[in-house]
């Protein structure tokens, strides 16, 4: 497997629960910055915290033809490339926001 998961995320970024101060915190911590601080997670790893409901996705600009809602997982790098776990989000009519962190649903499959 190159590191890509197939997921399934809403097009509606997660409710506020915290304070806006709060909430820009959390939107900078998913921020490209530090990539390299953020953890190594196997396969079986990232199928469980996504399982759990623990992982945010955050859609990319790809500048592939015919590629749209790609991106990656934030907070979780792959040891095979040393970057974070790539996202594909098929099936969708819409585009997905870009730079927007969404939660990461579930896994529909590893290519």
């Amino acid at each position: 497997a190159n590191g890509e998961m197939r997921a399934a995320a809403t097009s509606r970024p997660p409710r506020q629960q915290e304070p806006a101060s709060s909430e820009l915190n959390r939107f900078r911590n998913l921020q490209p910055v530090g990539r390299d601080s953020e953890p190594f997670r196997s396969l079986e790893a990232m199928l469980n915290i996504a399982q759990r409901g623990r992982a945010s996705v955050v859609i990319e600009r790809r500048q592939w033809a015919g590629i749209r809602n790609y991106g990656e997982v934030v907070g979780f790098r792959n040891r095979a490339d040393a970057d974070r776990w790539d996202v594909f989000v098929p099936g969708l009519k819409e585009d997905l926001p870009i730079g927007v962190p969404l939660p990461l649903k579930g896994v529909l499959g590893v290519v």
